[in-house]
């Protein structure tokens, strides 16, 4: 919260404000989940986001009621709607005349902000979001921002600075059911999140509890994966339309739409991968014994590390995919960190789909 003592600091950020002030948003929505991570959504709003609207006179709505003011009192002392239900921010999306805004902010995890998405792309807007991170993981606001802290994510919104992202739909059928913006799992990531859904209790330390228990009794999915890359290569495994088929048991089927930096990632699941080429990182991880599958966990926090230095890893940059689950047993997709019960699915990518608030130096 930005104190009144504090006044060189307004003071400065006043003068920044009228600099910028014919780019920068002038009225948002907020959507506010207040159940995801820590359930500090509420808290972060109050305390850090809201103020540093109301110095900057940026108009807001909180989650679809009638709370329309810059008055930081008004923030402070009345009551804040939230999200109340799964489907609540869809539905506020829908209920919206998102015309009236410059802006779209999330406060919550990377669910709350898939969950968000899905519906700005059904209602064919173009109105620009911003993940301001409440949640467990913030994948996409570490990506994006560089650091997954709310004030940075909030001075980015009042400054204006905003960006192309690529986006990833998912087809199941023929019939799109998803768009994934950090990353889609199948497999040990997908049984991670199905099996911390028991432990919801735990909060944000259910998702290692969930995985202690998933790497002690490892399972490994048949199925077929066939994918186009970025770059064609000419090679047995490819076709006549640059389809490139690989068959067999995987302990994990990652696909990276963005780098996917975390607290636990600081490097990221996809080191190389830019924020608006149009390009996905495909990440399989074959059969493999558990202590080499530690292993390559244990990589994947160290920014100094090179992950993807296994047998049993394949990685590859791609554009479309497509999975078909093959065998006797089938896990689940962990997209953007929810759930997704369905095997066969098929993933194109899309270039600049969106606009988020975060710096454009950032790729």
């Amino acid at each position: 919260m930005i104190k009144r003592e504090d006044e060189n600091y307004s003071v400065h950020l006043t003068y920044l404000f009228e600099a910028v002030k014919q780019k920068r948003p002038r009225s948002l929505l907020v959507i506010v989940n207040p159940y995801g991570g820590k359930k500090a959504a509420l808290r972060i709003w109050r305390k850090h986001v809201a103020p540093i609207f109301s110095l900057a006179r940026i108009f807001f709505e909180v989650c679809g009621k009638n709370i329309l003011t810059y008055n930081c009192l008004l923030v402070l002392f009345s009551s804040h709607p939230v999200t109340e239900y799964s489907g609540h921010a869809k539905d506020i999306v829908y209920k919206s005349n998102l015309k009236n805004y410059d802006g779209l902010v999330c406060i919550g995890g990377d669910g709350t902000f898939n969950e968000v998405l899905d519906a700005v792309i059904s209602v064919d807007s173009d109105i620009c979001l911003s993940p301001l991170p409440g949640g467990s993981t913030n994948c996409l606001a570490y990506t994006t921002c560089g650091v997954a802290t709310p004030v940075t994510s909030a001075l980015h919104i009042v400054l204006g600075n905003h960006r192309p992202l690529d986006c990833a739909q998912v087809f199941n059928q023929g019939a799109l059911v998803k768009h994934v913006v950090t990353m889609m799992s199948y497999g040990f990531l997908g049984d991670v999140m199905r099996t911390s859904e028991k432990y919801r209790w735990m909060g944000p330390s259910r998702y290692d509890y969930a995985g202690f228990q998933r790497v002690m009794t490892p399972e490994f999915y048949y199925g077929r994966i066939s994918f186009k890359r970025a770059v064609p290569l000419n090679d047995s495994e490819t076709d006549r339309e640059g389809w490139t088929h690989v068959e067999g048991e995987h302990l994990c089927v990652n696909i990276a739409v963005c780098r996917c930096q975390c607290a636990k990632c600081p490097g990221g699941m996809a080191p190389q991968n830019k924020l608006d080429d149009g390009i996905a990182d495909l990440i399989l991880v074959g059969k493999c014994s558990r202590t080499a599958y530690i292993h390559h966990l244990l990589k994947l926090s160290d920014i100094n590390e090179d992950h993807f230095n296994f047998k049993f890893v394949k990685h590859e940059r791609i554009t479309e995919l497509k999975y078909n689950a093959l065998g006797d047993t089938s896990s689940c997709w962990n997209i953007d960190g929810e759930l997704l019960f369905t095997s066969n699915l098929h993933l194109i990518m899309k270039k600049k789909l969106i606009e988020i608030f975060a710096p454009p130096y950032i790729q």
